[in-house]
């Protein structure tokens, strides 16, 4: 999801829990008990540009199911959390999200 946004509004990026796909942001019918309101992504995009992250091999959630699904290029393992950072950054850097300094 991306929306044009006024210069210098963040990027908010969501990385999902180990094998979760980005999707499991969106689904409020697989929390117990339901969430209230808006998903994330949906809330956070009035004011900010919003990207999830699917590591590869990555569970897509239904109702009743988890499906392991294959949406990206296969990548050696073993990673190491400098392999993922990597990763992340050259992601960032395609999309042409803007580095931004705290």
């Amino acid at each position: 999801m991306q929306r044009p946004l006024a210069p210098g509004r963040p990027t908010v990026l969501l990385t999902s829990g180990y094998h979760d796909a980005g999707d499991a942001w969106d689904i409020s019918e697989l929390i117990t008990p339901p969430a209230i309101g808006p998903p994330v992504p949906q809330a956070l995009a009035t004011g900010h540009r919003v990207c999830t992250f699917d590591r590869p091999g990555t569970v897509l959630y239904t109702l009743g199911s988890a499906v392991l699904i294959d949406r990206s290029t296969p990548v050696a393992q073993p990673r190491t959390a400098a392999d993922v950072v990597a990763e992340l950054h050259a992601l960032l850097a395609a999309a042409d999200v803007p580095a931004r300094t705290c």
